[in-house]
């Protein structure tokens, strides 16, 4: 776990520019008492930016945020031995996390996002070649988690389904597993998608059902 220097900051409101964070989570102080959690890869420009409230231990929130973006990051992902394990170890803690009535650990869906992800793959393919797909997947400018707009799902699951080689022996059944898993995994990519995005849910669940009906027609003889 990061130690306390390394997450939380004192820093004088006339040095704010030069607050970014750019790997980790950080808890940041400032003079007038009040309190800021700046996301990786954010800049601080101004007091009212990254607002951070908590009704508990911020410490005990900060490290929980810290955990998940060092569990998701494409260093630790890449050091996977057994994916499976990695599965068991993404449910225990987002169990424990929601049993923590009183954090909201803004980041919990973020860890949903990839423990879903990860169960669909190792429901789509072997174990080892699943390891595989995953960190390919996860590797630095890949999946984070973070879709940016209504296309950025859609295209992810398409991104997947092309990782097939289909043959002459890929059977109906194989195919319409794949398919409801995939259409599974974008169904909980929209669920876990942060709140501010609900405007966009209308327009992703029709290109959603534009893209399966398209995939579908080209994989399946209708009679």
């Amino acid at each position: 776990m990061l130690s306390m220097s390394n997450q939380f900051k004192i820093v004088s409101p006339i040095n704010l520019s030069l607050v970014t964070m750019y790997f980790t989570l950080w808890y940041y102080f400032e003079e007038s008492n009040s309190f800021a959690l700046i996301p990786p890869n954010a800049t601080m420009t101004n007091e009212d930016e990254f607002t951070f409230e908590c009704n508990g231990d911020a410490w005990i929130e900060t490290n929980l945020m810290n955990l998940i973006e060092l569990l998701v990051s494409s260093t630790s992902i890449s050091r996977i031995d057994n994916i499976e394990q990695l599965i068991n170890y993404y449910n225990r803690i987002i169990q424990s996390i929601l049993s923590l009535n009183i954090y909201t650990v803004d980041n919990l869906e973020k860890l949903r996002s990839f423990a879903s992800l990860v169960r669909c793959i190792t429901a789509l393919f072997p174990a080892e070649q699943a390891k595989n797909v995953f960190e390919n997947a996860c590797s630095p400018g890949g999946f984070n988690a973070a879709f940016e707009n209504c296309n950025a799902i859609p295209e992810f699951i398409e991104y997947l389904r092309n990782l097939f080689v289909d043959s002459e022996s890929t059977t109906d059944n194989v195919l319409l597993h794949r398919h409801r898993t995939l259409l599974k995994l974008a169904m909980e990519f929209l669920k876990n998608w942060p709140p501010n995005n609900n405007e966009q849910y209308p327009e992703v669940l029709a290109l959603l059902s534009k893209r399966f009906v398209a995939i579908f027609s080209q994989d399946f003889v209708i009679y």
